[in-house]
């Protein structure tokens, strides 16, 4: 990514705050060369070619190259052949990307780099430049690579010195071309996250701290993408020790861990399920909700009982449908509530669909609870059905609409039950084009054959003080807000 400006990186945290694990110049598995000359008196020596790393640490995709990339069992092995420079563009104390080498090194390396090979005042990063021992360009490219374009590019270079090139295998002797690794899955033991979090993380929650409320949730994104669970940890507890004032701020902080690519981190969020904040508390249970993660079924209800805000105990149960299918502690407090007429009931009835499938008494509950409610608590039955497309659950909805006979709640009832039976609905599309025209057709396309069904569940959603994250990112897409 392009970059003109010089960041300035901030710490309030102490060093006695934060329990992290020392860098060493082993760290990577590479060896970083301190000074230019040294590094080219050493090319000369050893007849390798020079590789010029070209890094600028508030860069998402330089951080995740350094975490990821260059600690590739492949890259270590291959970076054996290459006397390495390391340069930091925009170098602080606080921002070291580079074990082994201090920031004066890589910024006086940076310097030399930008006079031999800089095109204008505009630097870019990622970039990387193999030369020879003289200095001469062999390639060079920008951006971000992954574990293979590195080895492609590495591989390039020594053989425009003249060096054969061996189907090299990784150090691990997995086999040559392995693609990068993943994250770990939702459900990944602990043991496997690092037991504190790294230097790394310690300066990017530090930034989060310190930087403008309109930085925050990018940086907290950042975060998410290059660490592991530990790193989350440390900003959730600045959050629960106020460390960042504002109360909008810390609760936008905790939303953006709301997706399902996040649940490995869920761990992080549970401590903040009771936070003294309710618009945190509440930020924590929605995002636990789109987490989908079972680790966060007790302590949700070990809150329920303890919660007295009527909002966020409405999110606990709504989050107690998607986190935890099966439990029967979480069933049975959706259950009781599910048989009365409030809004606690409204929402509990809405988180039946995913404890639906195979399970007799919820299907008997929902069906007995429709003549005794209203509309609004038909929607919340509907969706049930919707979220749980259980075809045992076909006659359920043909008795319902063999009760309302024609009317909203008939066809939304043909529409759920065209969904679970994968056929058209039988009633007439009554969308029409909407109140804006051709926006109506937009929306039918972003949204597929379910359009109007999504349509007619929004009334459940709109109380809520707490958005969640889809509808906000769907209508950030296409509306731009």
């Amino acid at each position: 990514m392009r970059c003109l400006l010089a960041i300035a990186a901030f710490s309030i945290l102490a060093p006695s705050q934060i329990v992290t694990k020392p860098e060493t110049p082993t760290k990577s598995g590479v060896t970083w060369e301190s000074s230019v000359d040294d590094a080219l008196a050493r090319a000369k020596r050893e007849s390798k070619p020079v590789m010029w790393t070209i890094m600028i640490h508030r860069e998402v995709a330089c951080r995740r190259m350094m975490r990821r990339t260059w600690t590739d069992p492949a890259v270590v092995s291959k970076a054996k052949g290459f006397v390495l420079i390391p340069c930091n563009v925009y170098a602080t104390p606080d921002e070291r990307l580079f074990p082994g080498v201090t920031v004066a090194q890589v910024r006086a390396n940076e310097t030399v780099m930008r006079a031999r090979y800089g095109e204008g005042k505009e630097v870019v990063a990622p970039q990387h430049i193999i030369t020879d021992a003289d200095g001469k360009v062999l390639v060079r490219k920008t951006y971000e690579l992954d574990t293979q374009e590195l080895i492609r590019l590495m591989d390039r270079g020594l053989r425009k010195t003249g060096k054969d090139v061996a189907a090299d295998k990784p150090a691990d002797t997995k086999g040559p071309a392995d693609p990068p690794k993943p994250d770990p899955a939702a459900d990944s033991p602990d043991d496997e996250e690092p037991e504190a979090p790294t230097e790394e993380d310690a300066r990017l929650v530090r930034m989060i701290i310190k930087s403008p409320s309109n930085e925050k949730e990018d940086l907290t994104d950042e975060l998410l993408d290059t660490s592991g669970l530990p790193g989350v940890e440390l900003l959730m507890q600045a959050i629960s020790k106020k460390k960042i004032r504002s109360e909008k701020d810390r609760a936008a902080i905790v939303r953006r861990l709301g997706y399902e690519k996040h649940a490995r981190m869920a761990k992080a969020l549970l401590p903040l399920v009771s936070d003294k904040s309710k618009s945190v508390r509440n930020a924590a249970v929605v995002s636990l909700e789109e987490m989908k993660h079972p680790v966060a079924t007790e302590p949700l209800i070990k809150r329920f009982a303890k919660e007295r805000d009527p909002e966020v105990n409405k999110h606990i149960l709504r989050a107690l449908g998607l986190v935890a299918p099966g439990n029967k502690p979480a069933l049975d407090l959706l259950t009781k509530h599910a048989k009365k007429r409030t809004k606690l009931g409204q929402n509990a009835l809405m988180s039946l669909g995913p404890h639906l499938q195979g399970d007799p008494d919820v299907r008997k509950l929902l069906l007995e609870r429709w003549p005794k409610t209203d509309k609004k608590f038909h929607l919340a039955i509907l969706y049930s059905y919707w979220t749980a497309r259980d075809p045992e659950t076909a006659d359920d909805l043909k008795k319902i609409k063999k009760r309302e006979r024609s009317g909203t709640d008939y066809d939304l009832a043909e529409q759920v039950l065209a969904v679970i039976e994968d056929r058209r609905p039988e009633t007439n599309d009554r969308g029409g084009g909407g109140r804006r025209g051709g926006r109506g057709r937009d929306l039918r396309r972003l949204l597929g054959g379910e359009w109007g069904l999504i349509m007619a569940f929004r009334p459940l959603f709109d109380e809520d003080k707490v958005e969640r994250n889809v509808s906000k990112d769907f209508r950030a897409r296409n509306w731009g807000r």
